[in-house]
């Protein structure tokens, strides 16, 4: 368990394309720092503004539903060191 983030869990967000959070965790694991804009059309996420906001929202936080998979910091968003050193450890990319 890495900042609250379950091995079996995202192991399962990464290997299906078609879920959200895999498509955010892949595109961020490309990048250093990314604006909400960049991320957004990054991931080719065509729903509001306030749904992607919530599916951030979901992915920060040790108590969130995902874990702590990114930082959010000055308006700009990026891989949750952690979560990439497990990623990069496990070649889960």
């Amino acid at each position: 368990d890495w900042d609250g983030v379950c091995l079996a869990s995202l192991k399962r967000y990464l290997i299906n394309k078609n879920l959200v959070v895999g498509r955010m965790i892949r595109y961020l694991y490309d990048c250093d720092k990314v604006s909400f804009s960049q991320f957004k059309e990054g991931i080719g996420y065509d729903n509001s503004d306030q749904r992607f906001q919530n599916n951030l929202d979901s992915g920060r936080s040790l108590k969130s539903r995902y874990g702590k998979l990114w930082c959010i910091e000055k308006g700009t968003i990026m891989i949750n060191p952690n979560i990439r050193a497990c990623i990069s450890d496990l070649n889960l990319i």
